[in-house]
């Protein structure tokens, strides 16, 4: 694992998409993204309302596709194909961060990239040897980190026969700013679009950058980076942040900040940005529960990830992270105690066993606590296992600025109250960023109306915050009179008229009569 005790922390500012979705084009702000807003205490909440099928969800699937491409992982097909705009060739995705660190320095970065769907099949004349890519590695020092089980072989990568996603166009810029406030004009860092690799003849532009980004190379790097774009292609994954290229890039470097900038994020995507979709819900409800954990260890650093956590029989996980999980369960107990007086959760340790593959394996079970009674946390109900499976990335956003979680449909299975209750206490100390969708109204009650957005019925502007409120305002009826009384390109909901309902449900019971 890198060094990041020194790396910025990490802010979303906005997201921009274009063809996304049901989406034509969108722009949005995230509250208390900016570097002055944090320093002024303002939270970054976002929630996001809206009728159903009307692109709550968008957002964080642009999210999602975010994390995999800082974090090198593939954007797969079944999961991002339905994300470009029927009728349209691609989709576009911009995303706007502050990053600063306690010394002073601050950045602004733009990362925005293309998603796309290959239909080509197999062809021919793209094939990528990885003992090529490997030489070149090794003879700038940097070993053959494409052989597998150490042992040197030749692999053919085809374009395979199934369509897959393919992520282009990738523009990395950042803008510098001192701390008295002065602030450098944006920067394009690396850019890898046909017309910027034609103009600097390299397999990314621009040229002086690339320069920079290479100094430390006398050979070989140019046809690396080549046959590495094509390999990014071909596996669905980002050319600039997939891991080969990255750790090149920052290996070469010259300039400390740029290899700050590319470290700074890949960070982010892999350890500080968690998007938690309705798919886990449903994991859930089939008694396994997917436990979002976040741990920041003073010798491993910051990292996180997601055990589908057995509720039906001992559960297992690797020996080296056992640990850590005792540590993640023991702060989830300490709040879910306040959550739910009386309350809490232990973990029950059975003891090791070895794998089939020989890894050292630790075995458990989970158990909620109630009046010292014990039971297994499959019978607690579905909405105590909800919170369970989200708290431990709530607290790390609550305590952590670098951390931004996204959930949707966050009041599923939630009392009203505790939901209020919960996302009151981050509105006024959460130093890391909530975004999430509902359906529940009540947050409409505890949040300010900058820190919440609506979808609207026009493609060209999806969301969209309440207008002329006042301090005395009630959120939640003005959103309703706005539901109701609303009319134009930008209304909020997509009228229905109750009559027609009830017609069509008698015309329904009729035709299953004949």
């Amino acid at each position: 694992m890198e060094n990041v005790k020194d790396l910025p922390d990490i802010r979303i500012r906005k997201i921009v998409l274009t063809d996304f979705r049901n989406i034509i084009h969108t722009e949005v702000d995230i509250p208390g993204g900016k570097m002055s807003e944090f320093k002024n205490g303002e939270s970054s909440i976002l929630g996001l309302y809206g009728q159903n099928g009307s692109g709550k969800t968008s957002l964080l699937l642009a999210l999602s596709a975010l994390k995999q491409a800082l974090s090198g992982e593939a954007l797969l097909y079944k999961d991002f194909s339905s994300c470009i705009r029927f009728g349209c060739k691609k989709s576009r995705l911009e995303f706007e961060f502050s990053a600063f660190n306690e010394m002073g320095l601050e950045f602004e970065l733009y990362y925005a990239f293309s998603i796309a769907i290959d239909e080509s099949g197999n062809d021919p004349e793209v094939i990528i040897k990885s003992s090529e890519i490997d030489d070149a590695l090794d003879s700038m020092g940097l070993g053959k980190v494409m052989s597998e089980s150490g042992k040197d072989r030749l692999v053919n990568f085809l374009r395979p026969k199934d369509k897959r996603i393919v992520i282009y166009d990738e523009l990395l810029q950042f803008a510098s700013q001192s701390s008295e406030g002065g602030k450098s004009n944006k920067q394009v860092l690396i850019d890898t679009s046909e017309v910027a690799s034609k103009s600097s003849g390299k397999a990314f532009g621009n040229k002086k950058k690339y320069e920079h980004l290479t100094s430390k190379y006398e050979s070989n790097i140019d046809e690396f980076l080549y046959k590495a774009k094509l390999e990014s292609n071909i596996k669905s994954t980002s050319f600039i942040f997939s891991d080969k290229v990255r750790k090149v890039l920052v290996n070469g470097s010259s300039k400390v900040s740029y290899k700050l900038i590319l470290k700074a994020l890949a960070e982010f995507g892999n350890n500080y940005l968690f998007v938690i979709p309705m798919e886990m819900t449903a994991a859930n409800n089939i008694r396994v529960l997917p436990l979002s954990l976040w741990i920041n260890d003073k010798d491993e650093g910051a990292f996180g990830f997601i055990y589908l956590l057995s509720l039906i029989e001992h559960c297992k996980i690797q020996e080296e992270l056992f640990p850590f999980l005792k540590v993640a369960i023991g702060s989830v107990s300490q709040v879910i105690s306040k959550i739910v007086p009386g309350l809490t959760i232990e973990v029950e340790d059975i003891g090791k066993t070895i794998s089939e593959n020989g890894q050292e394996i630790h075995i458990f079970d989970l158990l909620s606590l109630r009046k010292d009674v014990r039971i297994p946390l499959a019978y607690e109900s579905d909405g105590i296992r909800r919170i369970i499976s989200f708290l431990c990335l709530l607290i790390a956003a609550y305590n952590n600025p670098s951390v931004t979680i996204a959930i949707d449909e966050i009041d599923n299975g939630i009392f009203e109250y505790m939901l209020g209750e919960l996302l009151s206490i981050m509105k006024e100390s959460a130093k890391g960023q909530l975004i999430f969708t509902s359906h529940n109204l009540r947050p409409l009650e505890v949040l300010p109306y900058k820190n919440l957005l609506f979808t609207t019925v026009n493609p060209e502007n999806r969301f969209a915050k309440l207008e002329g409120i006042s301090g005395n305002n009630n959120l939640r009826d003005s959103y309703f009179r706005n539901i109701i009384l609303g009319s134009g390109k930008d209304a909020f909901y997509d009228t229905t008229d109750t009559f027609n309902i009830e017609q069509a449900l008698f015309e329904a019971g009729s035709l299953q009569e004949e």
